[in-house]
């Protein structure tokens, strides 16, 4: 019996996500771009009760659009996900499907069937069921590679999502640090911010604590580099998606593991190529994967 041919499901039912996380995205730039201006308006009075609570209202805006933009990536990945998952289940119909032809194919020739009285001409029921088996193998490779696509689909909206919880964090800090210079001057009597200077920026003996701080986080992550690469850890994975293309799977996954990295640590250039490089060192040089290490350096950025 025809058995209906896979649908293209790794983009199905996406669009709205994707023009959902578009839209809070530009909102958020332009936003920006009117934190910007408010910069140069109040350059020299930065830390004003007046300057400050502007700023306040920005944030509060451009924070709105991240938790939109968040909330489109989670759902384009829930839908990404559904997809990928239907499109197992329909190679696995599609594989019974083959299966059976095949048993009633090799069925016919062990009774006889395969070929008419003369011993040369195959049979039009030996004939139509080949057939069959050919189609519903075209089937089975059509159906896999779509669930690779959606597999590769799925990766996409993990980053998607990485991505916007690293900047629905910026944006929340951005908006709690501000709040406090709001209330420092909504109190102080000159009506000015007293953790800041009058251009914003941060008192001098709080950015060397900052500093502080940082290099110690830094010697902090080297040692926890080291014991989880000697520890090593348990990958958790998905037994369903080995289905997939394994040459898709391995390159995409690198680079959405180091999207995540750099999404979650904020590392950029010299800094991402860095630890990309070493992911890619260590995954030569131990027993784990450059991926997996790159996991790591996800799983240490989160913590």
């Amino acid at each position: 019996m025809p058995t209906k041919i896979g649908i293209v499901l790794a983009l199905d039912g996406e669009r709205e996500f994707s023009e959902g996380m578009k839209q809070a995205e530009q909102s958020a730039k332009r936003l920006d771009q009117e934190l910007k201006n408010l910069e140069s308006e109040y350059s020299g009075n930065a830390n004003s009760l007046e300057a400050l609570t502007r700023k306040q209202e920005l944030l509060a805006q451009k924070q709105e659009d991240v938790n939109r933009q968040l909330s489109a990536a989670k759902g384009g990945l829930s839908n990404a996900s559904k997809n990928y998952t239907d499109a197992g289940k329909k190679l696995k119909e599609f594989e019974n499907d083959l299966e059976e032809a095949r048993k009633e194919l090799q069925r016919m020739e062990d009774a006889g069937e395969k070929y008419d009285s003369t011993g040369e001409k195959l049979t039009k029921a030996y004939s139509k069921q080949a057939k069959e088996v050919e189609r519903l193998e075209k089937n089975v490779n059509k159906q896999a590679n779509e669930q690779a696509k959606a597999n590769v689909n799925v990766s996409k909206w993990e980053v998607n999502v990485a991505k916007a919880e690293g900047a629905v964090k910026k944006c929340n800090t951005a908006v709690d640090k501000n709040a406090k210079y709001v209330k420092e001057a909504s109190t102080s009597a000159d009506k000015c911010a007293t953790s800041i200077d009058k251009m914003g920026n941060e008192m001098q003996e709080t950015t060397q604590e900052a500093q502080k701080m940082g290099s110690g986080l830094k010697d902090a992550l080297s040692v926890a580099v080291g014991n989880l690469m000697s520890q090593g850890f348990d990958m958790l994975i998905d037994g369903a998606k080995q289905a997939a293309e394994y040459v898709v799977e391995v390159g995409s996954r690198f680079e959405t593991s180091m999207s995540k990295v750099e999404a979650l640590s904020g590392a950029t250039g010299a800094e991402l190529e860095a630890l990309s490089d070493k992911a890619k060192e260590l995954g030569s040089s131990t027993q784990y994967s450059a991926s997996e290490v790159a996991d790591a350096f996800g799983y240490m950025s989160l913590a």
